[in-house]
């Protein structure tokens, strides 16, 4: 939330150049005229560019969890999702303890499978497994899994009469679409759009009240005209005009000869039988400045159009040949980065190897510990997924792994102590050990700022076990 303006020079000072700005990762920070506003946690980098190109310069933008927030928990409606290619979700999501100066943020662990956008839109990219976490300005998280499956495959398709308005008299040039017709199958099919059942409301505010002023009148897969899909599930079909009425008068068919109804797009769009710049394929319309009335009927209210398919092919389902997890396991569950700043690495083992699917680290608070890669492959060879974590301030978090559906393998991280949950077992392997004890003898003489030098009893230039023995040793002979 907070600002930064970056002063520049240039030189020469008589240039007529100018400076051009732009930011690596605007989910984390964004410039405008040199004007640096933090959006999210993370790093990124912001580029003063001369607008010639000869020129540029980098400047490195940290963005730290806000210590003054006040959110203390984020609550989503749905945490896991499944979408098909092209199917999208607005998160619903609800703050605790906000202010005005907090935020989220949402990023996904893969663009190229789900992408999100700033208001929270989950837009199903690709095939795979993705998680997207929604970060708030303290710092905290919650992960939201999705799995995106191929495009769903129909074996049927809903087809509707469309009419297209160019209506200047009444200032309406809206579509409207009549009721639909299921296709399953080649055969005869009447579809129709009637003034008096089908008008939108828009029309009826806008006074529409005949098929007059048209740019076209057309059948179209209903799906698409809806924006539900974006291409029909037809790989060829042909249409042949049979019949069609204007207020119960059939009028004379021009075009008799069967046509694709599938276009170029992969869309069922038929163009006609009425089209302002296209043409007819009936007779009795006339076309001026691209716009259609029918000659004889210039009050008409309903059309209906017979028509015959034939051709007809459904697209076929695709082979599903991706490889799914099936485990995934550490051999380390607890962590201990010793120093603020210290970054180490954790690793998770998943089975089988050569899943299709990235392995998604997410930090449940990122003002405590930072996943430096969120989002890595697993090694085919070895069916481990490593990624550096780095201690940001001292506390206790966990760092979760998710990969496809399954449950995540949780991290429990402490930063800045060498003491984790076991009492004194300093390096987390859940033993007590001569390794314990050197560590903690490093962290006290650390921690109270003594000369370690007079601690190496062995000589040999580093604190470790058997310095922590002997110096033990030495405390128990002087008791």
């Amino acid at each position: 939330g907070e600002d930064a303006v970056i002063n520049t020079t240039v030189l020469p000072t008589d240039t007529n150049d100018v400076v051009v700005w732009a930011s690596d990762d605007e989910s984390i920070a964004t410039v405008y005229k040199g004007k640096i506003r933090a959006k999210g946690i993370g790093k990124t980098t912001i580029k003063a560019i001369s607008q010639s190109g000869s020129v540029s310069k980098d400047i490195t933008v940290n963005v730290s969890a806000n210590d003054n927030s006040t959110i203390a928990n984020i609550d989503i409606e749905k945490d896991n999702y499944d979408f098909a290619v092209g199917e999208y979700a607005y998160i619903d999501v609800n703050i605790l303890g906000e202010n005005e100066n907090d935020f989220l943020t949402f990023k996904s662990s893969d663009e190229n499978i789900v992408s999100v956008s700033s208001i929270g839109k989950i837009l199903a990219v690709s095939k795979g497994f993705a998680t997207v976490t929604v970060t708030a300005s303290s710092g905290i998280t919650k992960v939201i899994k999705v799995t995106v499956g191929d495009v769903k495959v129909k074996d049927y398709i809903d087809l509707a009469l469309n009419v297209l308005y160019n209506d200047s008299q009444v200032k309406y040039f809206g579509n409207e679409v009549g009721e639909s017709v299921r296709i399953t199958g080649e055969g005869q099919y009447t579809l129709s759009f009637d003034i008096d059942k089908d008008l939108s409301s828009a029309g009826q505010k806008a006074n529409v009240t005949a098929l007059k002023n048209l740019t076209a009148i057309y059948i179209k897969d209903l799906a698409v005209t809806n924006a539900e899909d974006m291409k029909s599930p037809l790989t060829t079909c042909k249409i042949k005009y049979d019949k069609v009425l204007v207020d119960g008068n059939e009028m004379t068919i021009t075009k008799t000869d069967e046509k694709e109804a599938i276009n170029a797009s992969g869309i069922f769009d038929t163009g006609d039988p009425i089209n302002g710049y296209d043409g007819c394929a009936i007779d009795g319309v006339s076309v001026s400045s691209n716009t259609c009335n029918f000659k004889d009927y210039p009050k008409a209210k309903k059309i209906e159009v017979t028509f015959t398919l034939s051709d007809l092919k459904f697209i076929e389902p695709k082979a599903d040949d991706t490889v799914f997890a099936e485990s995934i396991t550490t051999s380390k569950k607890d962590v201990v980065i010793s120093e603020v700043g210290a970054e180490q690495e954790i690793s998770v083992s998943v089975l089988p190897k050569n899943v299709n699917s990235k392995v998604s680290f997410v930090s449940s608070d990122i003002s405590i510990v930072d996943v430096l890669n969120n989002s890595v492959m697993v090694d085919p060879e070895t069916g481990i997924a490593t990624v550096k974590i780095k201690a940001i301030k001292e506390g206790n978090t966990t760092v979760l792994a998710y990969i496809d559906n399954l449950t995540p393998v949780i991290f429990n991280v402490t930063t800045g102590k060498v003491i984790s949950k076991i009492d004194g077992d300093a390096d987390g392997d859940g033993v007590l050990s001569v390794d314990d004890a050197s560590l903690i003898l490093q962290y006290v003489l650390k921690k109270e700022n003594v000369d370690s030098s007079c601690y190496d009893v062995d000589k040999n230039k580093f604190i470790d076990s058997r310095d922590s023995a002997m110096v033990l040793v030495k405390a128990l002979e002087t008791k």
